[in-house]
């Protein structure tokens, strides 16, 4: 057999071993091997157009590995967001609990009304430090901290408070 032929078949034996991974980094992984051999196949073929796309997909794959390295890095979050993430998030991994916390905007109300009775809030309201109290006419309903919602049900369902 000759060398183009043992490029071919093991560039194309390691494509079809890459798709019998669930894993998509080891699939990229795997698939970077496949277009060395396809690289090498194209230049010993005198197949420069060939050569060319593979050098594009092992580009493509490259950069996407990193991506996947630097996302499966580990995270530890610090200070106030961890204790957010461990207290009330742990259901979701840091960086998930990072990324929807980074959806939000900071804001501060002090001695304001933040929801009417009647009204949806248009936010989805988190007490980050601090308190609130829920009344109605001149009754305290509940008392909320740190940590709790402010109306998640209705910013939830779109009901009003």
């Amino acid at each position: 057999m000759s060398l183009e032929a043992i490029l071919l078949h093991a560039a194309n034996a390691i494509v079809l071993l890459a798709f019998l991974f669930k894993d998509i980094l080891w699939l990229r992984l795997i698939m970077v091997v496949s277009s060395v051999f396809m690289i090498g196949y194209g230049r010993f073929t005198d197949q420069d157009l060939l050569a060319g796309w593979e050098v594009l997909f092992l580009a493509i794959n490259a950069y996407h590995i990193a991506v996947l390295f630097k996302e499966r890095e580990p995270l530890k979050l610090q200070g106030k967001l961890g204790e957010i993430h461990k207290q009330v998030f742990h259901e979701f991994s840091e960086r998930d609990f990072l990324k929807l916390w980074n959806f939000g905007q900071d804001r501060v109300y002090e001695g304001n009304i933040i929801v009417r009775q009647g009204e949806a809030p248009e936010y989805l309201l988190f007490i980050v430090d601090g308190h609130a109290k829920v009344v109605r006419g001149r009754k305290t309903i509940v008392a909320l901290n740190s940590f709790d919602f402010i109306a998640e049900m209705s910013f939830l369902t779109g009901q009003a408070a």
